[in-house]
């Protein structure tokens, strides 16, 4: 197992969670030496994938094919200049598409990070080229073995894991309830207008609460105009920077969450991990597995009165801050570790090796991809067509 490489395939490594996993996995893996992770994108290589790079990792492509046929067939010669043993589909619909071109003996390997209908139709679609389907939460196993049916697809839990030092430095209690929102600033999935009515009462209320909205989105330019006129006690940061977050946690007392799905958010586990305490929505996916009466409070998903009762019961009682964040650092200490989710990996992986190892010398016929419908329009022949084409047309 000297030298195991495991290659890590996204569309492309924006700021998220989903690319910051990845980034965090990287480092887990490389511990003892054991494992060589790479990362290779189709698209762009994005913010995270230079942090991944930074931080002496080696991250391959953007694949500049104009064709989908092309892209594979590039990623293709990555894969022989790596030699991986195992291929993880971690983020877009091409690197699910590419686990159909992978050679025997290479452990190939799906990643499931949202709890959302369209991954688990991809999933099913591409069941027959996946060993082994990672979900990070267990209502995403469990929604995935309902899926599959009885397809032989090997399904295993591996939650996050995000860095923790010896030493935690905890956010220092002040009059004023800091409340933080880390994440996409968009209606879909985060719920931006419940957010928006949320923070609006919450500013009247006797114990004083200020706001900070970290992240970018296309809802952002709205919600910061409507907060104009609140400009001490609410702050937009816009997008922040992976090393700058830990100085953001340490000036915070709780993390706020009112998305109506998710898989395990990973600014949550980070929240915890830095003594930050919960007000999240109930959700069975990931958030129901981690927070608990000890560590945070878990609302019903829309329920506006019930997100602001529980920050006006944390703004009122700052002992049992002190109590849950204590709480909130074990549990990631034990758990949701990189080390931990690192181990987990190699013991998963090893697992389920296939045995022997991949060809990658081999040749390899690239196919049109999976779902589409006009055989006609994927002939050989039309290729020059369809690239001329693609040159004035956005490419998809």
């Amino acid at each position: 197992m000297s030298s195991s490489r495991i290659l890590f395939l996204s569309g492309s490594m924006p700021l998220g969670g989903g690319s910051t996993s990845i980034l965090n996995l990287c480092d887990g893996l490389r511990r003892d030496g054991t494992w060589e992770p790479h990362v290779a994108v189709f698209e762009s290589q994005g913010t995270v994938g230079e942090q991944i790079r930074q931080r002496g990792h080696s991250v391959h492509g953007p694949c500049h094919g104009i064709l989908h046929e092309d892209r594979i067939a590039q990623m293709l010669d990555i894969c022989r200049n790596i030699r991986p043993t195992v291929i993880v589909a971690a983020l877009g619909g091409d690197s699910f598409d590419f686990l159909r071109f992978v050679p025997q003996g290479c452990l190939r390997v799906a990643m499931i990070q949202s709890d959302d209908a369209k991954v688990y139709e991809q999933v099913v679609r591409y069941a027959a080229w996946i060993d082994t389907v990672v979900g990070v939460s267990l209502e995403i196993c469990k929604k995935a073995k309902e899926a599959l049916g009885n397809a032989k697809t090997q399904i295993c839990y591996q939650p996050y894991g995000v860095p923790m030092g010896e030493e935690v430095s905890r956010p220092v209690r002040t009059d004023i309830l800091r409340v933080l929102y880390l994440g996409r600033v968009c209606e879909e999935q985060k719920r931006v207008a419940l957010m928006s009515r949320i923070m609006r009462q919450s500013l009247d209320y006797p114990f004083p609460i200020r706001w900070t909205i970290a992240g970018d989105g296309e809802a952002l330019p709205k919600m910061r105009d409507s907060f104009a006129d609140r400009p001490q006690q609410v702050s937009f940061l816009g997008a922040i920077p992976y090393e700058q977050v830990p100085q953001l946690f340490a000036r915070h007392d709780v993390y706020f969450l009112c998305s109506d799905y998710e898989g395990l958010p990973l600014s949550l586990l980070e929240a915890m991990g830095a003594g930050i305490v919960l007000v999240v929505s109930d959700l069975a996916s990931g958030i129901s597995e981690v927070v608990n009466l000890q560590n945070g409070i878990r609302v019903s998903i829309g329920d506006e009165a019930g997100y602001l009762l529980a920050l006006f019961h944390l703004a009122e009682r700052p002992h049992q801050l002190d109590e849950m964040s204590t709480h909130c650092i074990a549990a990631v200490r034990e758990n949701f570790s990189v080390a931990s989710m690192a181990d987990r990996w190699v013991v998963m992986i090893e697992n389920h090796l296939v045995g022997g190892l991949p060809d990658w010398s081999q040749k390899i016929k690239v196919l049109p991809p999976l779902t589409y419908q006009n055989q006609l329009k994927y002939h050989p022949l039309l290729k020059p067509f369809r690239r001329v084409a693609k040159q004035f047309f956005v490419r998809k």
